[in-house]
């Protein structure tokens, strides 16, 4: 990201509900790590597709 954001809050709730689809997509992996490991690429990709609509 370029720096250009919803503010640290923002990011923080963006992340947090992008980690929820993420694990909603994914399914719900056995352990720890692939939790983390799939709710931070749910929210990863959401992060990055509201910057692009934002940047649109």
């Amino acid at each position: 990201m370029d720096g250009s954001g919803f503010g640290v809050i923002g990011d923080l709730l963006l992340g947090l509900v992008g980690g929820l689809i993420g694990g909603a997509i994914f399914g719900s992996p056995s352990g720890m790590i692939g939790a983390i490991v799939v709710a931070t690429i749910g929210a990863v990709i959401l992060v990055w597709i509201s910057h692009m609509i934002k940047r649109v």
